[in-house]
């Protein structure tokens, strides 16, 4: 059974819309009409403010990403799609050393990532101009001070939350999406793997709207792309992403720094250019171990 893309596209416009307002209705409820009209205008130490905020966040993540993937899941396969999902194509005994190669990557990828998004925001700097420009730097503006108010609490409930928001719903709302769905879709309809890698990774940086971490954002989604085609399992991919976020968010608490964007702009890796070299090393090296770890048998298609 296949399901047309309209469908998907809806599913997502419809959990979208959902999402905000099941935030919205509850923020009302529990922070009042005072607090919600105020939203637009958050600055660190507006408490009540940020965590209205964090709260519609985390329902708008969900209907945006982890409500559709669940619907076109469960349509096409069922309520036990999560099998399909995890048709693992290493060797039970190699299982948890895949696992160990996908923490390692998480980590050894920051530093080539962090270099990347500084040279990706110079790049729009010199080639963007004008009132275009004005609008670009205007969304990573908006994106920074919100971050920025969302990091800067101190609590222990406040650090919990920021975890959940930017690290775990992430993780398995957009890996379901662009791993589980979209880049198994144009897999198996077009035949070609990585075709489908490439695609779904321009497609997964474009809707983050934010064109100064374009491109260390693609590098991201083929990293753990590749971590899906090669091995079969939406596992990885999952444990791979949230690692790569929460390590910031763990970062920016315990030295009291907030982040100030998204956790794919942290620059504290990216000062040393041996540092980065060195990332592109081990990473490499990761990557093509994984593919060595793969059954011979059992590669690249029908993930």
């Amino acid at each position: 059974m296949r399901l047309s893309w309209f469908y998907l596209i809806a599913f997502i416009a419809a959990g979208t819309v959902f999402g905000f307002l099941v935030g919205y209705l509850i923020s009302l409820l529990i922070y009042g009409s005072d607090v919600v009209r105020e939203l637009g205008n958050v600055l660190p130490g507006d408490d009540e403010k940020i965590a209205a905020l964090k709260l519609m966040q985390c329902f708008n993540h969900a209907g945006m990403f982890l409500l559709p993937s669940l619907i076109w899941l469960v349509v096409l396969k069922g309520k036990y799609f999560y099998r399909d999902l995890n048709s693992f194509r290493v060797s039970r005994n190699k299982i948890w050393l895949v696992l160990l190669v996908s923490i390692l990557i998480s980590y050894s990828t920051l530093p080539v990532i962090s270099s990347i998004y500084s040279w990706n925001q110079e790049i729009v700097k010199k080639m963007v101009s004008g009132s275009f420009q004005e609008w670009l730097m205007g969304l990573e503006s908006n994106s920074e001070r919100l971050l920025t108010a969302f990091t800067s609490e101190t609590s222990i409930g406040g650090f919990i939350v920021n975890i959940v928001m930017m690290a775990l719903l992430p993780a398995i709302g957009e890996e379901l999406l662009f791993r589980g769905v979209i880049q198994r879709e144009i897999t198996n309809r077009t035949r070609k793997p990585y075709f489908a890698l490439v695609l779904t990774s321009i497609l997964f940086s474009t809707v983050h709207f934010e064109f100064a971490g374009f491109f260390p954002r693609f590098l991201l989604s083929m990293i753990l792309g590749y971590l899906f085609l090669k091995s079969g399992s939406i596992i990885f991919p999952i444990l791979t992403h949230f690692l790569n976020n929460v390590s910031v968010v763990i970062a920016s608490f315990f030295s009291g720094t907030p982040i100030g964007s998204d956790p794919v702009k942290s620059t504290a890796y990216g000062e040393s250019m041996g540092l980065v070299i060195l990332s592109v090393g081990v990473s490499s090296l990761l990557l093509f171990l994984v593919d060595k770890l793969v059954e011979k048998g059992d590669r690249d298609l029908d993930v």
